[in-house]
């Protein structure tokens, strides 16, 4: 094997670990059937994790009748399948910049670490007047349904509806080193067969 095909083999090797997953994927930025007003309450939707991963971006269909906020997006771990503690703000949308028709609005450059077979909630608050937060159908794969905060306390997992949420990651980043440090030795392999070579030519 030459150093280009060694190459060749570490780039598609590297390309296919940090291949992007969606663990949700229910945003269209069209019209929903229903929504979540989130000026009354606080509302999360729910993801599940098979492998360790890194969260890269989050979308969400919005629509402003009323607000005159800010829509605050953090990620929340679980307990008895309901969301139970914040673990990151993953960023803030002006009500200023959502119309008041339905479009997708994304979170990106995003880096929070996920542990594998777990249950995650996206959780959308408004700070002032109500901003929607479209949703469909019944509960999705990779999701167990939706929550509300209300009077103090959650109230979930409900099926009726998933809502319009994109979850966007890549593996963990051991995953590439791994595969990178796998590139390396096979080029230092190939580095000595080919002095040997010299050598003994």
């Amino acid at each position: 094997m030459n150093l280009g095909s060694i190459l060749i083999v570490i780039g598609v090797a590297s390309t296919a670990v940090q291949a992007q997953t969606l663990l949700l994927n229910n945003t269209t930025g069209a019209p929903h059937t229903g929504q979540f007003e989130t000026s009354s309450l606080t509302v999360a939707q729910s993801f599940l994790t098979t492998d360790s991963a890194v969260i890269t971006s989050v979308s969400l269909d919005l629509a402003n009748p009323s607000g005159t906020g800010t829509l605050t997006v953090s990620l929340w771990d679980s307990a008895s399948s309901v969301p139970n503690s914040q673990i990151a703000v993953l960023g803030t949308i002006p009500d200023a910049s959502i119309s008041g028709a339905y479009e997708t609005k994304t979170l990106s450059g995003l880096h929070v670490s996920l542990t594998p077979n777990t249950l995650y909630y996206v959780v959308a608050s408004n700070s002032s007047g109500a901003v929607l937060w479209g949703s469909d159908g019944s509960v999705l794969p990779g999701s167990i349904g939706f929550a509300l905060y209300s009077g103090g306390s959650w109230s979930g997992p409900l099926t009726s509806s998933t809502a319009a949420l994109t979850v966007s990651s890549v593996p963990e980043p051991q995953a590439f080193v791994g595969v990178a440090g796998l590139g390396l030795l096979a080029f230092a392999a190939w580095r000595h067969g080919w002095r040997t070579v010299r050598r003994n030519s």
